[in-house]
């Protein structure tokens, strides 16, 4: 049984181990893995969080890594085993997140006890920890003081929780007391029964062996415990010993690693001198000084035996000597890489002195053969070659006893030689330069010549050749400057041969595009210029017509625009053949020419839109005169079709009409065709009279349209006015009544149809408006005959009252027919239509649209009118909206005959 629950707590041991191994191992109070603390920093915090009745564990992480930071915080309280006194605080950097993880049910009820919103930010919700947290660690966090914040808060909650006065032990039960036995919660303790006493014994009862028995189970029990708690700390002072032996081998190998350092820089310090001898010394005091810290860490180490169930020794140790191995790593680096500098630099430098030495022999060759090509010693570049032989023999020198005065000899030798192989690498580039000069300039020469022989430019051959020679001449002087073994003035006179070589070809070929453009745009121009003496010609002729056609007044600005167009235009043609001469092959001035050429395509293209304008005004011109032609025969066709659409029609014109018309048609028709057939004609004058032609036309077609209107509203309203009167006669009482009304009404009507029949349209009109007033009359007196007889036969008691009534009425009204009638007026007649009270368009825009008085009837001549009645359009209108009757004829349209409204057409 003590076997199996040993292998289980051993078990349960190994277990809590696997787990912990995956978080931060508990290295001490203060476990910085963050950077947060400097090393005076970190003492501060050690001795703080050991000093008060809370031990405090502060461990900095640079992230969580997505992990639940109250998570994280337990897991790391659990691993560590820490006990009911310790706080564990976790900061997280990159979370910016502070956690503070405890299992002490005392300090919670002091946090707990602490007033609402102890932080003051206004949430009186928050965990009493929170709040805690938030007034003492986050102000100074804020400000980047994570010490200070740490101390406030260590001496916050240590203020919470005073140290305690040691409990008392208990003391052991007195001999004789009986010990309280553990029952469970379901059984009662069996009593015992007391032996009885016999008074034959007389003794009393011995229980020393049930206490003897009670005491050896406890004993065993603490000592279980004990040998648990024992196996604990063996197994962590090993691991912890294991983790030391480990830190002591590291630091071994450091010692080892200072001492090769120190092996390799010793014979560097015997032979050095100067500033090398200075550093190699410093760098050897400072390896043999860390070299005996280092063994004396070790020393220590070994000599520092602590026993292994000593758990919170060894872990001091282990992360004291875990911090000195780690600062030691660094100063080692910094130490050892200086020290290994300083070998590598003595072993190189050789090597790189003999390979300078060895481009330092080649450029030599180079440069001896060079001068023999050349003829020349090369002077300059031999000094520079001697320069940098002294200046590696210096570095050679210093090599021996003073490294790294050396290496900066040797690297100054291998700047002078690289400069010097870079002046010898030029000297070769230009010295094949100027051997493959001569074929160079032959080619050239002869692109040269072909392009003056191809265009015929011998005009410029002298001056293009003379560049070539120029360029021919500075490779003379680029020999000599090479055999002097001066590099630059060479590669400058070489520059210029070759901008020489380059501008004779450019020039040529200049002037070659040059001569090709002037002889396009001269043909070009030659083009224009034919087609404007076509255009000359064509008007010469129009202009001689005119002449003939029209009076002087209206062509003579037109004529003197010609001659200054025509002056123009011939020194135009002048400068043109001047453009010409000059891009031929005698005088070759082609800048010149391209100068007039380019005037003269501006001039021809002003000569073209002002001859167009000239022909375009002739043409508007011979346009108006047979317009206005047109337009007069139309006139004269639309008077005529009125007249003649009279006679069809049967509207009867009074003479005195007819004669005024036909007086004023043929008196202006008369004028009209003298001013048209006159040579030359006065165009503006036969405007005038087309005008006036029109005008008359216009007014004669309006009159005649109003007659028109006039007989339909007559015809109409008769018939209108017969069909309402015999409506009225029916409903009249007696017959001497009705003959006396049917005879006045006929003696009106007479009066109206023998005006419309001879043609008094307008009497008639005044005739019908009595006959509409007699038939309203008409009406009024029969309605009050309906009323009467009505009443009559409501009151037939009263018979004799209302007969009496009825004839008394009507007696009345015979007396009143009896009376004599007054006669209308006669209307009017023989009007002049020149008097006609219409407003007749004299207008020939179509768009006016004349007024009329006339109510019904008709139609308009030349505009839209929409009737109710009757009538029919001619002469360019359109009647829209007539009921019955008429025609239409003219280039006029009759959009709606027989009734019914319509529309149609499109805006413009």
């Amino acid at each position: 049984m003590r076997i199996a629950v040993f292998l289980v707590l051993c078990m349960l041991l190994g277990t809590s181990t696997i787990f912990a191994a995956e978080l931060p191992k508990n290295l001490g109070h203060v476990q910085d893995r963050a950077q947060y603390f400097q090393e005076k920093d970190k003492k501060v915090l050690r001795a703080e969080a050991v000093s008060g009745s809370l031990h405090y564990y502060i461990l900095t992480i640079p992230t969580l890594g997505g992990e639940d930071s109250a998570k994280y915080a337990t897991s790391v309280y659990k691993s560590w085993k820490l006990t009911k006194n310790d706080v564990l605080i976790v900061i997280a950097d990159k979370e910016r997140r502070v956690e503070v993880n405890f299992n002490n049910s005392e300090l919670q009820k002091k946090l707990d006890k602490l007033p609402a919103d102890y932080d003051g930010d206004g949430n009186k919700n928050e965990k009493k920890l929170v709040e805690f947290v938030d007034k003492h660690f986050i102000p100074s966090a804020k400000e980047g003081d994570f010490v200070g914040a740490v101390r406030q808060l260590m001496t916050s909650m240590n203020k919470l929780m005073p140290a305690a006065a040691a409990k008392p032990t208990e003391k052991p039960a007195a001999a004789g007391a009986q010990s309280p036995v553990k029952t469970d919660g379901t059984k009662k303790p069996e009593k015992t029964e007391k032996p009885e006493k016999t008074e034959s014994s007389g003794e009393p009862v011995n229980v020393a062996p049930f206490f003897i028995g009670v005491l050896i189970f406890f004993l065993f029990i603490a000592f279980i415990i004990a040998a648990i708690i024992v196996l604990k700390r063996l197994f962590s002072g090993l691991k912890l010993k294991k983790k030391l032996a480990e830190v002591r081998e590291q630091i071994a190998m450091q010692s080892v690693e200072l001492a090769q350092a120190l092996d390799a820089l010793t014979p560097l310090a015997e032979m050095s001198q100067g500033r090398t001898g200075a550093v190699v010394k410093d760098q050897e005091k400072q390896l043999t000084t860390l070299l005996l810290e280092t063994e004396n860490i070790g020393k220590e180490m070994d000599a520092n035996s602590i026993m292994v169930l000593n758990t919170k020794m060894l872990f001091y140790n282990l992360l004291l000597y875990t911090e000195y191995m780690v600062e030691n790593e660094k100063k080692m680096a910094v130490v050892t890489r200086k020290a290994n500098e300083l070998a590598d630099a003595e072993k190189k430098l050789g090597p790189f002195a003999s390979r300078i030495a060895g481009n330092l022999n080649r450029i030599e060759i180079g440069i001896n053969d060079m001068a023999q090509k050349l003829g020349s010693q090369l002077l300059p570049l031999r000094q520079s070659l001697e320069d940098a032989k002294n200046v590696l023999a210096k570095a050679t020198e210093q090599s021996a006893f003073d490294v790294l005065s050396g290496t900066e000899w040797a690297l100054k030798a291998e700047r002078t030689c690289n400069a010097l192989q870079s002046e010898y690498d030029e000297l070769v580039e230009l010295h094949g330069q100027l051997i493959g000069f001569p074929e160079l300039e032959r080619n050239c020469r002869e692109s040269v010549k072909e392009i003056i022989q191809f265009h015929n430019l011998h005009a410029f051959e002298e001056e293009t050749l003379s560049l070539i020679d120029r360029s021919n001449t500075l490779s003379e002087q680029m020999l000599t400057e090479l055999k002097q073994g001066q590099v630059s003035s060479a590669r400058s006179l070489w520059e210029q041969c070759q901008k020489l070589l380059r501008e004779a070809v450019t020039s040529v070929t200049k002037l070659s595009e040059l001569r090709r453009s002037n002889m396009d745009k001269a043909d070009a121009l030659d083009h224009k210029l034919k087609q404007l003496i076509v255009t000359r010609d064509k008007l010469n002729d129009e202009l001689l017509q005119l002449s003939h056609r029209y009076v002087k007044s209206l062509w003579a600005d037109m004529k003197d625009e010609y001659d200054q167009w025509l002056t123009d235009l011939t020194a135009a043609t002048k400068d043109l053949d001047i453009a010409k001469a000059q891009t031929g092959d005698r005088e070759q001035n082609f800048e010149s020419a391209k100068n007039i050429f380019d005037d003269l395509s501006e001039d021809f293209e002003t000569f073209e839109a002002a001859a167009a304008s000239m022909l375009e005004t002739i043409e508007q011109w011979d346009k108006a005169n047979y317009g206005l032609r047109n337009q007069f025969d139309a006139d004269l066709s639309l008077y005529n079709q009125a007249i003649e659409h009279c006679r069809a029609n049967r509207i009867f014109l009074t003479p005195e009409f007819l004669q005024e018309a036909e007086s004023v048609i043929r008196t202006q028709s008369e004028t009209f065709q003298n001013a048209a057939t006159s040579s030359p004609c006065n165009l503006m004058l036969l405007e005038q009279y087309g005008d006036s032609f029109h005008e008359a036309v216009a007014s004669i077609c309006t009159m005649i349209q109003r007659i028109e209107q006039n007989k339909y509203t007559a015809v109409q309203k008769l018939t209108m006015l017969d069909t309402s009167f015999k409506q009225q006669l029916v409903l009249a009482k007696g017959m001497l009544y009705k003959r006396k009304i049917k005879q006045s009404y006929n003696e009106l009507k007479t009066a109206a149809e023998r005006c419309i029949q001879t043609g008094m349209y307008e009497e008639a009109l005044e005739w019908l408006k009595q006959l509409e007033e007699f038939v309203l009359s008409l009406g009024s007196a029969n309605r009050i005959q309906s009323q009467l007889h009505a009443n009559a036969q409501m009151q037939q008691q009263q018979r004799i009252q209302a007969t009496r009534t009825v004839v008394y009425h009507q007696t009345t009204n015979e007396e009143r027919e009896e009376r004599p009638r007054p006669k209308p007026p006669k209307p009017k007649s023989g009007s002049s239509w020149f008097s006609s009270s219409s407003n007749s368009s004299s207008s020939r825009q179509p768009d006016k649209k004349p007024e009329t008085k006339n109510s019904s009837g008709g139609s308009s001549w030349g505009s839209s009118n929409s009737n109710s009645s009757g009538g029919s359009s001619f002469g360019g209108g359109s009647s829209k909206g007539s009921s019955s009757g008429g025609s239409s004829f003219s280039g006029g349209s009759n959009k709606n005959n027989g009734g019914g409204n319509s529309s149609g057409g499109s805006n413009w």
